[in-house]
C-alpha cells in the first residue's frame, strides 16, 4: 500500500448518551479521532462470503496502525455518509503498520 492510497478523511465517532430533557436519553455521536484512510467496496466473492456468515458487509476501510482503541460500536463518517464497523479491526500482517475494518453502510 502506498501513502497516496490513504486519501480519504475519515472521522471515527463513538456513541454517547445525552439527556433529552424529558428524563430520557438520546444517542449522539462524538468524534474520537480523525484519520486518513482508504475505503473500497467488497469484491463479489467477499460479499458472498460475508452473506453466508450472516453479515451484510459493504466495504473495507484501512488506516495507519494506531494504539487507540477502536470499538465495533463506533461509526465512521466519510463526507456525508456513515458506516458502521462490522468487526473488530485487524492488524494487517501483525506488524503494527495498518488496521483494516469491514464496514456496512449505516441506515
Amino acid at each position: 500500500m502506498l501513502i497516496g492510497d490513504l486519501k480519504h478523511r475519515l472521522e471515527f465517532q463513538a456513541p454517547t448518551k445525552t439527556s433529552d430533557g424529558m428524563g430520557g436519553f438520546e444517542t449522539a455521536f462524538k468524534t474520537m479521532f480523525t484519520a486518513w484512510g482508504s475505503l473500497w467496496p467488497l469484491s463479489g466473492a467477499e460479499a458472498l462470503a460475508a452473506m453466508q456468515m450472516g453479515g451484510v458487509m459493504t466495504g473495507k476501510v484501512r488506516i495507519r496502525y494506531r494504539s487507540t482503541v477502536i470499538r465495533v460500536s463506533y461509526r465512521i463518517k466519510h463526507g456525508n455518509k456513515y458506516y458502521n464497523i462490522a468487526a473488530p479491526p485487524i492488524n494487517l500482517g501483525g506488524n503494527n503498520e495498518y488496521l483494516e475494518m469491514k464496514i456496512k453502510e449505516a441506515a
